[in-house]
């Protein structure tokens, strides 16, 4: 009995949690539109934080910051090397994007390394990139995540 209320109480924790996620992303992607919609200017910080090991893939978690609102998205690199692509279509960026890996790229190791590599990228991207590719790159980030819930429930979460 007592630890049916447990794992009752860590669902509520988890679900409190997931909603607050979702909210901030909410509200990043809020003031990331209404600066695209003006041509403002948007403070956007991003950085890779942690892999997680889905059943046929591993996703990254990227940390956003659009002008101080946080929250947390999970991509593909597939999904990442696409943001690159409209980024150098939007502009010129000096920063190489990480390479990709046909046999291995599951591996441990090779993760946390190719987790260094994107979020290098990242941090050159969001100081060095014009205001349009930030704003593309806040929308790009957060309109999916906004959109599809829930999240894949990861079969292992990975930090380095």
């Amino acid at each position: 009995n007592q630890q049916r209320e447990e794992a009752a109480r860590e669902r509520r924790v988890s679900i409190a949690a997931a909603r607050a996620e979702e909210d901030a992303c909410a509200r990043a992607l809020t003031i990331a539109r209404a600066a695209s919609s003006q041509c403002g200017v948007v403070s956007l910080d991003l950085s890779v934080v942690a892999t997680e090991a889905l059943v046929d893939y591993d996703v990254f978690v990227v940390s956003v910051t659009v002008n101080e609102c946080q929250c947390l998205v999970r991509q593909r690199y597939t999904d990442l090397r696409q943001l690159d692509a409209k980024m150098r279509d939007l502009g010129t960026l000096s920063t190489p994007f990480p390479p990709k890996k046909f046999f291995g790229a599951r591996d441990p190791a090779f993760l946390n390394t190719r987790m260094a590599d994107l979020d290098n990228y990242m941090k050159e991207l969001s100081a060095q990139a014009s205001p349009e590719q930030l704003c593309a790159a806040a929308l790009y980030l957060l309109e999916p995540t906004v959109q599809a819930k829930p999240s894949p429930t990861p079969a292992e979460s990975k930090a380095p």
